[in-house]
């Protein structure tokens, strides 16, 4: 048969990587932002506040195979260590790349970075890129998908919403989603470092939330995102806000930094999960299908698993209604991932929620055996580097 056409909304890091990973399977794809298309980020940019994602190294294997990490070189920056705590000082944990014999857990990059390297090799692909093109409905009938653009109505095998947490797709095609709010808000922003970052990526489990400190290329800079209940920041102003990182930076890891550009944004945190997956020919992936706490460190990860996955599933297809069924393989494969990530995060935000002497000592006692334990070290390892699956950029690579 002919491949399928697939057409992916939104080209974002998530929706880009789709359409590089189903172009490479051998689909027709049409890529469909609403904003500007990405221009290669300068060093004022990248000190600014904006996402920054922790590659696993999976993650950045399948990035390479795809043609789209050589744009990202300098942009790029390994992590070798991982650090955690529980914010008492009682209890941290030291995990290296060396204990596995790698020489790098992953890799840190800005997503402004991360999303232009994706249409360098979107455009070396042949993928048909459309920015500043919004959707204004979609409908499905006979086994196809109608979109209506601005530009005129067109009509697909496959439609792949990958457009953010308010997902237009999501809401056209009737896909309900449950909410709810964490009741944070995550302060974002870049700092100076008074001595080299070390390539190593820390997490303190405070009381007042989870900070996380991610090293950034050059050496000394790094993001800072830090979760706090709202409670904590109210009445307080960007200089406030500010003064909450350099004080949270100094008192648990003993660092002293320089907030570089802006000063920090308010994000606030939201817990978002779609009914399904699919309906009919119709697919979500990365925040259109899920959202989940910045302290996981997966998202972005499990959005390019689930656009690795889905090329793999349509590579293998050989006539014209086997998309449904490869649609419906893909969503229960992708299924176990999400379930146990928000189920791990609704775990540590009740174990870090509780208070009192005992409730430190129990989160020192485990934090400490999670240390001790050869077999939770090994699941780390596993953790940093992904799973290892026969998608697409796999497959790519093989060939």
């Amino acid at each position: 048969m002919s491949a399928p056409n697939v057409a992916v909304i939104g080209g974002g890091a998530a929706g880009s990587f789709a359409a590089l990973a189903l172009a490479r399977a051998g689909c027709g794809v049409q890529l469909c932002e609403r904003g500007a298309a990405p221009g290669e980020p300068d060093s004022a940019a990248l000190d600014q506040p904006g996402q920054v994602s922790a590659l696993r190294r999976r993650s950045v294997e399948r990035l390479d195979a795809l043609g789209a990490l050589e744009p990202l070189r300098e942009h790029l920056c390994p992590y070798t260590d991982l650090e955690f705590g529980d914010g008492s000082g009682s209890s941290f944990v030291h995990y290296t790349a060396r204990e596995s014999g790698l020489d790098a857990l992953g890799q840190v990059v800005c997503n402004r970075a991360l999303r232009w390297g994706l249409w360098c090799a979107l455009r070396e692909a042949g993928v048909a890129l459309r920015p500043e093109t919004p959707l204004r409905g979609l409908s499905q009938s006979g086994g196809r998908v109608h979109l209506e653009l601005d530009s005129g109505g067109a009509e697909f095998d496959l439609v792949i919403g990958a457009d953010g947490a308010r997902s237009p797709v999501r809401l056209w095609a009737g896909i309900g989603a449950c909410e709810r709010p964490y009741r944070q808000s995550a302060l974002s922003c870049r700092v100076r470092l008074s001595e080299p970052h070390g390539s190593t990526a820390r997490q303190s489990f405070t009381e007042q939330g989870p900070l996380g400190l991610l090293p950034m290329a050059g050496g000394d800079r790094c993001a800072v995102i830090y979760s706090l209940d709202e409670s904590h920041l109210a009445g307080l102003d960007p200089a406030g806000d500010a003064r909450l990182i350099e004080e949270a930076l100094s008192r648990e890891f003993g660092l002293t930094a320089e907030l570089l550009g802006s000063p920090p944004v308010r994000i606030p945190l939201w817990e978002r999960r779609a009914g399904v997956r699919s309906r009919g020919r119709i697919g979500l992936i990365g925040e259109a299908f899920a959202c989940v706490h910045p302290m996981a460190g997966l998202g972005l990860n499990l959005a390019l698993d689930d656009g690795d996955t889905l090329a793999g599933e349509l590579s293998l297809i050989s006539a014209p209604d086997e998309v449904d069924s490869a649609l419906r393989r893909w969503s229960m494969r992708r299924c176990s991932d999400h379930a146990l990530l928000h189920g791990a995060v609704r775990a540590l935000q009740l174990g870090f929620a509780l208070d009192g002497p005992w409730a430190v000592w129990l989160r020192g006692a485990a934090l400490r055996g999670f240390g001790q334990s050869p077999a939770l070290r090994r699941w780390v390892q596993d953790w940093a580097l992904g799973p290892h699956r026969g998608g697409a950029a796999a497959g790519n690579a093989e060939r």
